[in-house]
Order: structure tokens, then C-alpha cells, then sequence
């Protein structure tokens, strides 16, 4: 049964609170009431299994817009933060659903949709080859089989029927024709004094003839008289050597498939034979909480339109900063014109600044003498005392703004350990924030202390630029506020 909403009044319309990730029919129910009461916001709240903690799905579709926005904010406790705001239609519906069911599954343990599980692989069945009409009975004991030796197996003259010696009911030789010697008779083979009807007799002395069974008697004996002494016997001929073994069978390649005793091919898995160990970056950012998933699949989206020559090289990282939360259809956000503002962008934009020449030190300028100990250089890459406390200042903004956590800042100092780096490189790679909002923290924290800027302003513009990717002044503009920093000049704020 379909939850009811509640009775429409006020400009505000929470719906009932659902123990767990609401049915997908609630969304479609927000979706009809924000269409037919506009500007009306509508809340579809949830609790998870962690005590405090509520998920609240929010529409509200403004009069003169195309579509309604969406937002999914988080509370726990105290503390509240929102994971996204994005305008869908009726047609991204489930993508929208799939969005609130990925971002709440770590907390509450929600399934994964059935459209996001992957799906399972199916077997290729092979029929095994019928069995043929006759088999040969199995050999005597003690016999030899030729048919597993170097000599090719006998072939019947007739197909279809058994070789000569197998006599079965119902499978006789069919008649012969005019002019072709009459087939073998039961008792083959023959004697060795009879011979097949127009064949040529043996020789005496030829291979495979037997003996006379007369021929040790002497001349002018009678058959049946006593033997008469006999010649020692040869000496044995010397064994003959073994034939040498076959050749073994082509290696099995990565693609050659090998058929197991269910009928069913199976594959060789190099990477179990292979004695050096691989890790893709995707999966070790992804694993290390650095990216999200939705980042690393448009990441790949992009690195894919770049080899089909339909993305320049030149734009696509500005392309992924600002469509990286779409995942692997941010193709479909990459339209002409979007492309072509790009483009133009990335023309107009001003050189990089060529790096600056490191200050000379107190002891290089002073004379030989008049200096006790010169201060250590620094080190390459290594940032000075007034730098770090820059970072953290920045960073205990973000952090207040919701932006980032400490769990995010020990992962990036992990990694930074590990492989080296800048940390906030790192941060701004996972995705996390980007220069622009790194930015923004530093110009916002003289303002606070000029008291030019009140904490909670600083916070909304802080997500403001994290959301829209745009830098300080750009969102002030935006937003319709009043620009503090061009109001007073004269206390020279960082730029």
C-alpha cells in the first residue's frame, strides 16, 4: 500500500518516517507532489540502524524551473551535512534512487539495487560428441593393442561395418561386384599354403613365412622317425631400442580454452602463474576511500572519449572536475556547447607562473664570520613552518563546513607516507575538494578574524564553491552577497 502524504499545508511536507531505505514508490510520490504544489518542499526522512543517525531525501520544485531539485542531507547527532543537490526529471528517477541507496548503505546496511549488482556469468555448454555406432571389443589378455602404438589403427573396407573376424548377425559384407574377388569366409586368416584366388603365393624366405613343419626331417626320412640331433640354436639378437617418445603437446596459451570433465571450457588464469604482483591505481584509490566510485567511473568514461577522439586531451580534466559526480554518464553532460566553453576557456586562461627563485639566505648574504650557524635549507618539495599552519587552518575550516574528516586526512597522510606527494594533491585527486574551495578557505579565515565574515557565512560559501566549482569572488557574485574583500582594501587580504 502507498504511503499517504499528509495534509497540504504550510509550504513544507514531511512524509512518514521509515525505519529503513523508504520503497521506491515514496520518490515517486514526492515527485508528484512537488510537480503539482510548486515551491512546496518535500522530506522523505529515514533512520538507520546506527542510533542518532537519519537520512532525509529533500524535493522541491521551484516555479519557472524545468526540473525539481534533489538533496540528501545526513544527521547524526548533532552534526548534519548534505552528500549532494542535483535537479532530476521523472526519466533519472532511479538513478536518483540508486544515488540515496549507495550513499546509505554503509550505514545502514540497505541492499544494493538489483540494476547495480553485477551480473553473474554463464557458462558455455558443450555437447560431448556422440558415441560411434560399433566399438571394438577390448583386446585379450596378454595381446598387444596396435592401435595405441606408432602403427595407424586397421581401417574396415567397408564403413560402417565391423573389420574382418567380427562376424555379427544382421552386418554381412554387401555382394561383391563382377571382376572383385569374393569376400573372406569364416576362419580368416587362411592357412599359410592357401592363398585368396588370384593373388600371387609367397615366397619361400619372404617376411612374415612361416616354416614347413617337414623341413628338419632328413632327406629320405619317412614321417613319424625319430629326430635326428639338432644344431645349436643362434645366439638372440640384441633387443631392439625403444622408440622414441612422442612430442608433447603445444603449451596452453591465456586464450586456449581447455574442456573439463563436465563438458564445461574452462580458461587458464595467468595471473595465478605470474610471479610479480599488480595493483590498478583505480582500485587502490578506491579501496583507500580516496575516490568514490561515481569518480572512478567517470574518470575512466573520459579516459575512453579521449582514445575515441571525441574529448581533446587539453580539456578533459576540466571536464571531470565538473561532471565527476555522474559517474559513467557524463558523456551524456558533455555536449556541444559545453565542449566548445571549454575549449575557449582553456585558450583565454593566462600562463602558468614560472616558479620562483628561492630567497637568499641570511648566510649567504652576510659576510664570512659574522654568522654563527647558517639555517638548514629546506628540502625539495619540503614546505616551511608558516605553510603547514596554513594547510591546517584551511583544513579545520573545511572540516567545520562539513566538507572533509579526520578519517579522510589520516587516509591522505597514509598515502602520502607511502608513496609521497603533496596532501593536498592527494585530497583534491580523491575528490574531496578542489583548488578552488582550497582556496576560498584561505581567504575566508583573515576575514573571520577581521570580523568582516561571520563563521557561518563562511561555511555556506565554503560549500558553495565545493558544489559549484568556482573560486571565492565567483561565488560571492552568485550568491548576491557583498564582496568583504573589496570593501576594505587597506588591510591587505590574501588573494
Amino acid at each position: 500500500m502507498q504511503s499517504q502524504p499528509p495534509p497540504k499545508t504550510g509550504n513544507r511536507l514531511r512524509l512518514d518516517i521509515q525505519s529503513q531505505l523508504p520503497p521506491y514508490h515514496m520518490i515517486d510520490l514526492a515527485y508528484t507532489e512537488s510537480k503539482t504544489r510548486r515551491g512546496c518542499l518535500i522530506e522523505v526522512p529515514w533512520r538507520t540502524k546506527k542510533p542518532g543517525q537519519m537520512f532525509t531525501l529533500t524535493c522541491q520544485w521551484e516555479d519557472g524551473a524545468d526540473l525539481p531539485v534533489w538533496s540528501l542531507y545526513e544527521q547524526s547527532g548533532e552534526d548534519s551535512k548534505m552528500h549532494w543537490s542535483k535537479p532530476f526529471g521523472s526519466a533519472d528517477l532511479q538513478l536518483l534512487y540508486d544515488m540515496a541507496a549507495m550513499a546509505a548503505v554503509d550505514a545502514d546496511g540497505a541492499k544494493i539495487p538489483d540494476s547495480l549488482k553485477a551480473k553473474e556469468s554463464h557458462k558455455i555448454e558443450v555437447t560431448p560428441p556422440p558415441s560411434p555406432a560399433y566399438a571394438p571389443p577390448p583386446p585379450a589378455p596378454g595381446s598387444t593393442d596396435f592401435t595405441q602404438g606408432p602403427m595407424p589403427a586397421y581401417n574396415t573396407p567397408y564403413g560402417g561395418y565391423p573389420p574382418p573376424g567380427y562376424g555379427m548377425p544382421g552386418q554381412m559384407y554387401p555382394p561383391p561386384m563382377p571382376g572383385y574377388p569374393p569376400p573372406p569366409m569364416p576362419g580368416y586368416p587362411p592357412m599359410p599354403q592357401q592363398m585368396y584366388p588370384g593373388m600371387p603365393g609367397m615366397m619361400p624366405g619372404m617376411p612374415g613365412m612361416p616354416g614347413d613343419p617337414n623341413a628338419w626331417m632328413q632327406p629320405g626320412m619317412a614321417p613319424g622317425m625319430p629326430m635326428a640331433p639338432m644344431a645349436p640354436a643362434p645366439a638372440p639378437a640384441p633387443p631392439m631400442p625403444a622408440p622414441a617418445p612422442a612430442a608433447p603437446p603445444p603449451a596452453q596459451t591465456a586464450m586456449t580454452p581447455l574442456l573439463g570433465d563436465s563438458g564445461v571450457f574452462k580458461r587458464i588464469d595467468m595471473s595465478l602463474i605470474s610471479k610479480t604482483q599488480t595493483l590498478d591505481l583505480g582500485t587502490l584509490l578506491l579501496n583507500a576511500h580516496l575516490i568514490k566510485q561515481t569518480t572512478l567511473e567517470a574518470a575512466l568514461k573520459i579516459q575512453g572519449m579521449v582514445d575515441d577522439g571525441k574529448i581533446d586531451p587539453e580539456i578533459a580534466p576540466a571536464a571531470l572536475e565538473r561532471f565527476h559526480g555522474e559517474g559513467s554518464r557524463i558523456d551524456n553532460y558533455l555536449t556541444g556547447d559545453v565542449l566548445e566553453k571549454m575549449r575557449d576557456k582553456a585558450k583565454n586562461a593566462p600562463p602558468a607562473p614560472p616558479p620562483k627563485s628561492a630567497a637568499p639566505t641570511p648566510a649567504a648574504s652576510a659576510p664570512t664570520g659574522e654568522t654563527d650557524k647558517p639555517a638548514a635549507p629546506l628540502k625539495k618539495g619540503q614546505k616551511s613552518p608558516e605553510e603547514i599552519q596554513k594547510i591546517r587552518n584551511a583544513f579545520d575550516l573545511l572540516k567545520q563546513a562539513g566538507i572533509i574528516t579526520d578519517t579522510d586526512i589520516q587516509t591522505a597522510q597514509t598515502v602520502l607516507r607511502k608513496h609521497g606527494g603533496d596532501i593536498v594533491d592527494i585530497l583534491v585527486s580523491a575528490g574531496k575538494f578542489d583548488k578552488n574551495t582550497f582556496e576560498a578557505a584561505h581567504i575566508v579565515r583573515p576575514l573571520i578574524e577581521a570580523t568582516l565574515m561571520k563563521l557561518e557565512q563562511a561555511i555556506i560559501v565554503l560549500n558553495y564553491c565545493c558544489r559549484s566549482r568556482v573560486d571565492f569572488d565567483t561565488a560571492i557574485d552568485e550568491m548576491g552577497w557583498q564582496n568583504p574583500r573589496k570593501l576594505r582594501t587597506d588591510l591587505n587580504l590574501e588573494k
